[in-house]
């Protein structure tokens, strides 16, 4: 194949490009979060109550570590049903 050829341009081209930005490099180790016994015991409990909740046709629990927060559940309820808006009131146009 010809050095110059149109194509090995291109390719010579893409390639310092991505090396330019970055691209190729190897990703640095992600840093797992260590669960305390405690957490661990917890969630191993919740899956067993959500394995029975699914065997008797019952609606799940919500898990114990994840927070409930009623206004931003009566947003989405509002949404869902026409109601509200999905853009914050901040970023809204004026008339």
């Amino acid at each position: 194949m010809n050095p110059d050829s149109r194509v090995s341009r291109l390719d010579r081209e893409l390639v310092e490009m991505l090396r330019a930005s970055g691209a190729g490099e190897t990703p640095r180790p992600c840093k797992t979060r260590k669960l305390s016994d405690e957490q661990i015991r917890q969630r191993r409990e919740y899956v067993e109550t959500y394995r029975a909740a699914v065997k008797k046709n019952q609606l799940p629990p919500r898990p114990p570590w994840v927070t409930f927060d009623p206004a931003l559940a009566e947003l989405i309820r509002d949404v869902r049903e026409g109601y509200g808006s999905t853009t914050p009131p901040e970023f809204e146009e004026e008339a």
